[in-house]
């Protein structure tokens, strides 16, 4: 059975699933990103139990507006939050997946992860861009989540 922690407010909506071998944290972003939104959200995903343990993370941007993740965006994020060190990675790398919906926001997030990955000091992560939520999942240890699981898989893309 999964188990959830919704905390929804504003711009992402996190979801914690436990229902894999390998369990990872789900965070859905939805509409615009502000740096703002984006800071206080990263803190408390950096405060969460699961994340310290070095569980793998799903950013599904399916329902994100990409247009707003420009330099400014990414350059005012990286000076606000600079790349701490992460103890549970320092042996290795967290996985971390991000789900999209077209081509285009592929695209643009691969310009924002070589652009994590060239940061000074950024912290190991094992990345990929993915479109198909089954496919993300099972990359990070889990099973196809189950009909009416908490993740919204009914945006499947092609």
């Amino acid at each position: 059975m999964a188990v959830c922690d919704y905390h929804a407010r504003a711009i992402m909506e996190f979801v914690v699933r436990t229902d894999f071998e390998r369990p990872f944290l789900e965070v859905r972003v939805l509409g615009a990103l502000t740096i703002d939104s984006s800071v206080e959200r990263i803190g408390r995903l950096r405060e969460n139990e699961h994340y310290r343990q070095g569980m793998g993370l799903l950013f599904d941007l399916r329902r994100a507006e990409l247009h707003s993740l420009d330099f400014d965006y990414i350059k005012e994020l990286k000076q606000i939050q600079p790349n701490k060190p992460d103890p549970v990675t320092a042996h290795g790398a967290r996985q971390v997946v991000f789900l999209v919906s077209t081509e285009v926001d592929g695209m643009v997030m691969k310009l924002f992860r070589d652009m994590l990955d060239l940061a000074p000091g950024a912290p190991k992560r094992e990345r990929r861009i993915l479109r198909d939520y089954d496919e993300a999942a099972a990359w990070l240890g889990g099973a196809p989540a189950a009909k009416g699981a908490c993740p919204d898989r009914s945006e499947k893309v092609t």
